[in-house]
């Protein structure tokens, strides 16, 4: 399985240096990210909001370090807290979940290191390079959906959002793609609740 954290991750490298991209903000880094380690746990059926908050639907491990981590203090917490909160939580360990999510694909082949730089990805839902052609990728699915009448399914709703607000769409579509597509963009981010708080959380903190 590769998680939306790590598809999140991906739409961030910058291919050219193997590295996060350089157009965003860390702050908006940091959010996205945290807002897709919540994002898995909710598809997954391990956590829901209301209107008070976020709560715990099952407390079993999902199986993978990271999430599980995240899970645990999420149910380690008496309070219902808002979703901004868990947001804000968890993006002040970004670091750490940037080095996590690294690993977990390079242990999986899924980013190739070398010379202690990401250069190139291989297999399934990644971009290969090869003859200038990008083949399997989560730019590519994305990008299908939002240009035809296909419908997302909730995973991708979810990216979808996520990458909306950090503006990683506008980095990814030329002008005129992105004009045709932003209207989907925008009808899809609408529907996900995490998404919404990710976005008023870097509303927030890009605005003092």
């Amino acid at each position: 399985m590769i998680t939306i954290g790590e598809e999140i991750f991906i739409l961030m490298l910058d291919l050219d240096t193997g590295r996060l991209t350089d157009k965003l903000p860390p702050e908006k880094i940091s959010n996205t990210l945290s807002g897709a380690l919540l994002m898995e746990l909710a598809i997954n059926n391990r956590i829901d909001t209301d209107l008070e908050g976020l709560f715990v639907v099952s407390p079993e491990p999902m199986g993978e370090p990271l999430l599980d981590i995240v899970l645990e203090q999420i149910l380690a917490d008496p309070k219902k807290r808002p979703i901004r909160y868990w947001v804000r939580v968890f993006a002040s360990g970004a670091e750490g979940i940037v080095s996590r999510l690294t690993e977990s694909l390079v242990e999986r082949g899924i980013l190739l290191r070398r010379r202690n730089r990401l250069l190139r990805f291989i297999g399934d839902y990644t971009i290969t390079y090869e003859s200038g052609k990008s083949d399997h990728d989560v730019l590519r699915r994305i990008a299908r959906i939002l240009l035809s009448d296909e419908l997302p399914d909730p995973r991708d709703i979810m990216i979808i959002a996520l990458a909306d607000t950090c503006d990683l769409w506008q980095n990814q579509f030329d002008q005129e793609t992105f004009t045709t597509v932003e209207p989907r963009i925008k009808s899809f981010a609408g529907l996900e609740l995490i998404g919404q708080a990710v976005v008023q959380e870097i509303f927030k903190k890009s605005t003092g």
